[in-house]
């Protein structure tokens, strides 16, 4: 099991509530539900870590720039979740690239915070997408911050520690 770090963990548990929220929102707008203004930040909240996805998998590309954005590291953690989450969700087709997908994410996403009007299976996906990416954020989150499973732990402590930590 690979470890993970405390700053990691607290931005995978951001991550996770953010995508979980985002979820939320795109499911009051598919039931035509009127947002406020802290779900309109919310989902401007979202294009920037779409924005992250993007740059991520424009780096994995080996592109330097793409449709205004520019690869970077910063985005490859989330890259890889998203990636897991739109292969879990069968949302790729082999014709079409990731990159162009979390692009076209990105976009409506974007769209929605302008209070633009998307069609409903476009906001259907986005919404499976975010609610998946919650899921893999949210296990980063669980993850034991040394990297050892439970057991491993446990049964690693000699009689003396035990005795120790039971006196």
């Amino acid at each position: 099991m690979e470890s993970i770090g405390l700053s990691e963990k607290s931005k995978a548990f951001q991550y996770a509530i953010l995508c979980n929220k985002i979820s939320q929102i795109l499911k009051k707008i598919e039931s035509d539900t009127v947002l406020n203004a802290p779900e309109y930040n919310a989902l401007g909240r979202g294009a920037k870590l779409l924005e992250q996805i993007v740059e991520g998998a424009i780096l994995v590309d080996g592109k330097r720039k793409m449709d205004g954005f520019s690869a970077s590291q910063e985005g490859l953690s989330a890259y890889g979740h998203a990636l897991s989450a739109i292969k879990r969700l069968n949302l790729i087709t082999k014709k079409q690239e990731f990159t162009e997908l979390f692009l076209e994410f990105h976009k409506s996403i974007v769209a929605l915070e302008k209070k633009e009007s998307l069609d409903k299976s476009i906001v259907e996906k986005l919404k499976m997408f975010f609610a998946e990416l919650s899921e893999f954020f949210s296990e980063d989150t669980q993850r034991d911050l040394f990297g050892f499973p439970k057991e491993q732990k446990i049964s690693s402590f000699n009689s003396r520690d035990i005795h120790h930590v039971f006196a």
